[in-house]
């Protein structure tokens, strides 16, 4: 009868293990007729969060201030998730029986780690981990929502104390080591094993997110018809877990539905709420329809009229309330419905609110809207607005609570503005006033750190509206000049359009010093202007039949009436950080008090052949020196046999060169900060092309692009690169860049180099070949864009096989 057991082996040295402590090793040794599963093995660690700055770890009554803003802990940077394994710099594994020299040493395995993690996992199987399966950690990103709570309890074990609820992370042995994807090993034959590891010392692991996203339902209408209608196909108890399902800018963002003693329902400050016409707002069917009117529909109109009577508290209740914005929701419906409709997106701010019966109840935008005229007929429109969506137009710190601001203005003109187009579109710049940054600080978008700096923060959705001065707002769908040109291509809108081009996320680098006036310089992220290939400094204006609008340029005169257009920057759906506390920054470390290997046993089956060969890693490390080459290249010699894949991984492993200084008195007065935040996750750093040569024989007939300057998707060449490197590994690739994906990615998607060298693995046999090779790499930055590629390290991971000698 076949035994099954778990041995559990503590650390030799029984000790706290922190950053400035941190090699950890186990004795392993075998048990007489007894084989290990190691495919089922993992490292144990019982470990407590603490401040980076000075050991403490967190209390109670910070991790309630996490709570109170629906905050979680997290291991990642810079918007990318971490694993576990992501806590492991070194990991050295040797046999008992001959411990001169390790069986395996992998280097900055963190960085391996961390890049395959976004790579080899989705979705499903992050949410899907558990810690009884002894697969997973307790908390993650990206995964469901029980885990992510998890990450934010404190002890309730020692009432009123301060003591913290660890956090219990497991580590598969077979994520780390090749000898450990065997799933029958006798220890007896190696004398058992000492493993060691090193922890990460140097590097910042976690990071802030929220909890999840509660899907709002208002609350119904009271017992006179009156109030805020139910939208029955939406649970006020239904939670998304952050980051899922996020691939636009959904209309619910945040609201619960709490009681008062009375048991009325009470509505706490969403981010955005959706209404519709016909339900909450006026249907089209009179001249009190609610924004044209019917009678004589090319009126320029600036009233939404409701349904049914509001009196000044419902109103309020239901954020129709001066200096909320508004994203209107047209439809333009094609006459003879042969093609299929489509919605028009505008946003505009409430500047009155007035109460009513129905058809006088209603709320005041800051702009006049005109019908556009119909695809066949001069004489009717084939757009109606069909919802709307209200946010909060003075967010607090809390990140749930967020609505949409304007971060700044900018036109060809200069009337009232301070960004020049220039700045916005080849800067990636925006000038914002004092009133308007401070709201900034105010809500976390900006963050003071503990030398007094701003400092960036992010993701968030920056949104572009184009707003005409003089003349009514024409909703029309854009239009594309030369579309199948990408160098070529112009696109008109009068739309609200989400920032960046490429991608649903930017974020903010840096702060300048304010000036005489106490205007400030925000330098965003790539914004994706610079071909000069997507919006125009224009806009559309629809007075003719057909299907095409005139395109007005940025100013002008229309009949006598002069115009201009104002570009309003709106930034919606911060989600990394508050201002408030702890939270001013993600300086959190760790402590380890308990540290175990536990090993799944099982009896010794003679008839299983033990295998002694397993693949493992060896890295070479290189640096990019400086930031002045549009062009990289470098030679490797490898000089161990059977190495059958080659990855060159490019994190931002230190953080790039440091801007500016605490007192802002650099040449342009910016404050510190680091252009290019450090992380583990390989990502392109500015590469664009890549190609790869064998003994100075070239592996590919062209450059393999991995990003352009108008996109971010890598070219098919690349995406077959990669296949056909995991191909040759036990590894399976479950996405090409990144869990996120590129549009869903905060910041850049996830890119490495690979290169297959032999086939060395299929479904029956691996393969091992002698001798060693060199390996040259030529990377390609975008000159004509002053996109050099930035400077740091490199890294070489090489995947070979070894066997164990006897």
């Amino acid at each position: 009868m076949e035994q099954i057991t778990t041995r559990k082996i503590l650390s030799n040295v029984q000790q706290v293990f922190k950053p400035s402590y941190n090699r950890i090793t186990w004795e392993l040794s075998p048990v007489q007729g007894m084989a290990v599963d190691f495919t089922k093995s993992y490292f144990s660690f019982r470990m407590y969060l603490t401040h980076q700055v000075d050991g403490t770890r967190l209390t109670a009554a910070e991790y309630q201030d996490l709570l109170s803003n629906n905050l979680m802990i997290e291991l990642g940077q810079n918007g990318f998730s971490y694993p576990a394994a992501a806590l492991l710099k070194v990991a050295r594994l040797y046999a008992r029986s001959a411990t001169g020299s390790p069986l395996e040493e992998i280097l900055y395995q963190n960085v391996w780690a961390s890049t395959m993690h976004q790579l080899t996992e989705d979705f499903e199987c992050i949410a899907g981990n558990t810690l009884s399966s002894g697969t997973a950690v307790s908390f993650n990103s990206n995964g469901s929502l029980a885990a992510q709570i998890s990450s934010l309890m404190y002890s309730t074990i020692v009432p009123n104390s301060e003591a913290q609820l660890p956090v219990e992370i497991h580590i598969p042995l077979s994520d780390i080591f090749g000898i450990c994807k065997n799933s029958h090993f006798d220890m007896s034959l190696t004398g058992g094993f000492i493993m060691q590891i090193e922890t990460e010392d140097v590097k910042n692991l976690f990071q802030t997110r929220p909890i999840g996203r509660p899907i709002p339902m208002p609350p119904l209408f009271d017992a006179s018809g009156c109030g805020i209608p139910a939208q029955p196909e939406l649970s006020p108890f239904t939670f998304l877990p952050d980051g899922q399902n996020d691939t636009s800018m959904p209309s619910y963002q945040f609201a619960k539905q709490n009681y008062d003693g009375s048991g009325n329902a009470l509505l706490i400050a969403p981010n955005g709420y959706h209404y519709e016409v016909g339900t909450t707002l006026k249907a089209h069917t009179d001249n009190q329809d609610c924004l044209w009117d019917m009678g004589d529909i090319f009126a320029p109109e600036q009233g939404i009229y409701l349904e049914k009577a509001w009196n000044a508290q419902q109103l309020a209740d239901a954020k129709f309330v001066v200096g909320n914005w508004v994203k209107l929701n047209f439809r333009l419906t094609y006459p003879g419905e042969k093609l299929r409709s489509k919605m028009i997106e505008m946003y505009d701010v409430i500047i009155a609110a007035n109460p009513g019966a129905t058809g006088v109840a209603n709320i005041v935008l800051s702009k006049q809207y005109q019908a556009p005229v119909g695809i066949n007929s001069s004489l009717t429109t084939d757009v109606y607005l069909e919802s709307i969506d209200v946010f909060e137009g003075s967010p607090t710190a809390n990140t749930t609570a967020l609505g949409l601001m304007q971060v700044g203005i900018f036109n060809s003109t200069g009337n009232g503005t301070t960004t020049t187009p220039a700045q916005f579109y080849t800067q990636n710049q925006v000038v914002s006033g004092p009133v308007g940054f401070q709201q900034l600080v105010d809500t976390g978008v900006v963050i003071v750190d503990g030398n007094g700096n701003f400092t960036g923060s992010g993701p968030f959705d920056l949104i572009l509206q184009p707003t005409l001065v003089g003349i009514p707002q024409m909703p029309w769908i854009d239009q594309f000049v030369t579309p199948d040109i990408p160098t070529q291509r112009q696109i008109y809108s009068n739309q609200g359009k989400p920032l960046s081009v490429q991608g649903v996320n930017t974020q903010i680098l840096s702060v300048s010093a304010p000036d005489a006036n106490g205007n400030r310089t925000i330098q965003f992220k790539d914004l994706g202007f610079a071909n000069n290939n997507s919006i125009q400094d224009a806009t559309l204006r629809k007075v003719a039949v057909g299907y095409n609008a005139a395109i007005l340029p940025a100013s002008g005169t229309l009949g006598e009436t002069a115009y201009s257009i104002d570009w309003k920057i709106l930034l919606t759906r911060q989600r990394n950080k508050v201002t408030t506390g702890l939270l001013t920054t993600d300086n959190y470390s760790y402590e380890l008090d308990k540290c175990e290997v536990v090993l799944v046993e099982m009896t010794l089956d003679p008839s299983i052949p033990q295998n002694m060969t397993y693949e493992t890693l060896r890295v070479e490390v290189a640096t990019i020196e400086t930031n002045i080459l549009d062009i990289y290249n470098r030679q490797f010699t490898v000089n161990e046999p059977s190495v059958f894949n080659c990855w060159l991984m490019t994190p931002q492993y230190n953080n790039s060169e440091r801007l500016g200084t605490a007192a802002g008195t650099d040449a342009s007065g910016s404050h510190f900060y680091f252009e290019h935040p450090e992380c583990l996750v390989s990502y392109s750093r500015n590469v664009q092309e890549y190609r790869w040569a064998y003994n100075n024989i070239q592996t590919s007939n062209r450059n393999i692009e991995v990003q352009t300057n108008t996109s971010k998707y890598p070219s098919s060449l690349h995406l077959e690169r990669l296949m056909d490197t995991f191909s040759n590994t036990t590894d399976k690739m479950k996405n090409f860049s990144g869990i996120l994906t590129v549009p869903r990615t905060n910041c850049d998607p996830v890119v490495c180099f690979p290169q297959r060298i032999y086939e060395a693995i299929d479904p029956t046999s691996v393969y091992q070949r002698e001798g060693g090779f060199t390996l040259q790499i030529a990377l390609y930055g975008d000159s004509i864009h002053d996109k050099n590629i930035v400077s740091g390290p490199i890294f070489l991971f090489k995947q070979m096989l070894k066997t164990i000698q006897m």
